[in-house]
Formats: C-alpha cells, sequence, structure tokens
C-alpha cells in the first residue's frame, strides 16, 4: 500500500535569485523581503511569505529587473504549490518560464521546468509531467552552467512520476541514480530528504519495511536539524511513518507520528485544510484497525471538517464522507450518516464533471 502522502513528497526548488546590495553594500528592499519572506516560509507562516514575496516583486518591477521578477514569481508559485493551490502555481510558474526564456537563462529555465513538471504529477497529469521533466533535463545538460544538483532533482522528479502512475521499478532506478549523484557529498535536507522520502515510499511498496522506515526516518532527522522543528516539509514526512507503522500493525507509533503532523499543521498560516483532512482520516484507519470506535469517529469527523474547509474538493471526500457514514451507521446513528452518504454522492457528480488527463501510458 502506498499512501496519498506521496502526491507532496517534492520539494519545490527555490530559486535564489542574484542578492543586490546598496552603494554601502546595504541590502536592498527586495533583498530583506525577499530573506525574510524565506524565514516566513520555513515557519511556515505561507500567508505572510506571499506577502512579502509580493512585496519583493513590486521592488523588482519598479527597477524593471526581469530576472529578480521571474524569480520571484518562482517563489510564489512554491508556495501555492505548499498550499496546494496549483492551478495558481503552475500559473506563476508559467509566467517565470517566459521570462527565463526570453533572456535566455537556461539553468534558470530548467529549474522552472521541473517546477512546473512537479505541478503537473501532483495534478495528475503524468505524461505532461514526465514531457516537462525531461525538457528539463536535456536542458540543463547541454548548458554551459550545468548543475549536477538541479540533474539530481529532475532525477527524483521524474522517479515519484512513475512510483505514482505504478511503474515501482523505473521509480527506483531513477531515484537510485539521484541517490547516487550524491554520495561522498555533504548532505543537503533541500536534496537528500525527498530523495529518502521517495525511496522510503518505494520501499514500502515492496514491503521492505526496515528500509523504509530508515529512510523516513533519515529523512526526518536531517529535516528536523537543518530546517527546525516546524517546517512545513516535516509533516509529510512524518505522514508517510504513519502510514508504514499502520501498515506494520504498530498503532501507537503510527498515531503518535500522524498527531505530530497534525500538531504542525494546525499552527501553518494559512491552515492547509486538505492536508489536515488526509491526516485525520489516516488517522481514523488507525483506530479502526485498533477496535476504537470512540477515537475513530472523532478523528473522522475532523477529517470531514477540515476538507469542507478547503476551497476546491479533494478527489478522497467521497471516500472519506462514506467511511464516517458508515462507522456512525454502526454506532445507530442512521440520521447522521445518510446525510453524510448523501453529501458523498453529490460530491462524486461535481468531482465527475472535472475533465481529468489520464495517466501516462506503460
Amino acid at each position: 500500500m502506498v499512501t496519498c502522502f506521496q502526491r507532496s513528497l517534492i520539494r519545490s526548488i527555490l530559486l535564489c535569485g542574484s542578492i543586490v546590495t546598496g552603494a554601502a553594500g546595504q541590502t536592498t528592499d527586495y533583498e530583506k523581503f525577499k530573506q525574510e519572506a524565506a524565514q516566513e516560509y520555513s515557519v511556515g507562516n505561507l500567508e505572510q511569505a506571499e506577502v512579502l514575496v509580493r512585496k519583493a516583486l513590486e521592488v523588482a518591477e519598479r527597477r524593471g529587473d526581469e530576472r529578480s521578477i521571474a524569480t520571484m514569481l518562482v517563489d510564489l508559485g512554491n508556495i501555492y504549490q505548499r498550499e496546494d493551490r496549483l492551478g495558481d502555481a503552475e500559473q506563476a510558474y508559467r509566467s517565470a518560464l517566459t521570462i527565463f526564456r526570453r533572456l535566455p537563462l537556461q539553468t534558470e529555465e530548467a529549474t522552472v521546468l521541473l517546477n512546473l513538471g512537479v505541478t503537473y504529477s501532483q495534478r495528475g497529469r503524468y505524461a505532461e509531467a514526465l514531457e516537462t521533466l525531461n525538457q528539463a533535463l536535456k536542458l540543463n545538460e547541454k548548458s554551459p552552467t550545468a548543475a549536477d544538483i538541479l540533474g539530481t532533482q529532475i532525477l527524483n522528479s521524474m522517479g515519484l512520476v512513475y512510483l505514482r502512475s505504478g511503474k515501482t521499478k523505473r521509480a527506483e532506478v531513477l531515484l537510485s541514480q539521484a541517490r547516487a549523484t550524491r554520495r561522498f557529498k555533504t548532505e543537503d535536507v533541500t536534496i537528500d530528504a525527498p530523495i529518502l522520502n521517495n525511496l522510503g515510499a518505494i520501499y514500502q511498496r515492496q514491503h521492505r519495511y526496515k528500509d523504509a522506515e530508515n529512510a523516513y526516518n533519515r529523512a526526518l532527522e536531517m529535516t528536523e536539524q537543518m530546517m527546525g522543528p516546524a517546517h512545513p516539509d516535516l509533516p509529510f514526512t512524518l505522514a508517510n511513518l504513519g502510514a508504514l507503522y499502520t501498515e506494520m500493525g504498530l498503532y501507537v507509533e503510527a498515531e503518535d507520528r500522524y498527531k505530530r503532523s497534525l500538531r504542525i499543521l494546525e499552527k501553518m498560516n494559512p491552515v492547509p485544510h486538505a492536508q489536515m483532512a488526509r491526516v485525520y482520516h489516516e488517522l481514523g484507519k488507525v483506530y479502526l484497525r485498533n477496535k476504537d470506535k470512540i477515537s475513530a469517529e472523532s478523528a473522522l469527523a475532523h477529517a470531514v471538517e477540515s476538507a469542507r474547509r478547503n476551497p476546491t474538493p479533494d478527489a478522497e471526500l467521497p471516500e472519506l464522507l462514506e467511511k464516517y457514514a458508515e462507522l456512525l451507521e454502526s454506532s445507530g446513528k442512521l440520521r447522521e450518516a445518510q446525510i453524510l452518504r448523501t453529501e458523498a454522492r453529490r460530491t462524486r457528480a461535481a468531482l465527475a464533471l472535472i475533465v481529468r488527463v489520464p495517466k501516462a501510458p506503460e
């Protein structure tokens, strides 16, 4: 079993941009806003990070500095991606891509293509994701300033696309290649933690539980040490560990990881309701497996509440509503169960209207 948390295992790649200083070496408003945005992002305050990125973007636009404009558009896309605002992220990346192609800046263009490919993958558009990531890889390889780190990140992203589309063997080959490029080099949380997370997902699918646990725990430890205890990436790894321990029948350990994930998510601004709903849903499954119906009902109630607060209906919402209805029905709460099942049918009908791009062919 590979859980829904795979969808967010790829970290967005933040462009560094050029550092601009004043005549006396003082930091400019652009650099000040940019640095403050990075700090807010690192503690999960995405709303304030967006405000600061937009201020930096305004400064860049007044200067007519196209490179800085494109850089801030990429950072906006990264924030949107973290908030599950994938349509907004795609638009921001496309705008940045247009600028970098005009300049031209091949390494920056390859980086944006990577982020765009990640966004397509998260939206289930696997064929487009692979095409875009292949473009990024080729562009990086022929660039006079080819970046080994960027190539590693592209391989990692391609591996996850294959994993999501069920091609585990091809995914493992690509992720192993990405990991091999990192040997004998200082660990970098922005590169190595996502690779370890994705390898952990492969090991879990292969029932190599100890290898999966080691990979997830190393990614968790690395992120905590280098990025702090409240970084937005931590909930994903914690949730993956929760799913692993659930599969292994270690329910106490699973509950602990899910609750740690929820504590971080609750402090983020804005609160990522879709992600909260997924974690509560999985926590409810833990309680059900452990025959704790009271705790399961509470967790699923929180999951439904979070899902309803998400602006865009999640594809997993009907399943969540049905699971909660089934539990309520078993407790004799028939009217509440019927209301939930009606909502589940309506949600399925609404989701069916969304045009879905088929997965990449075998």
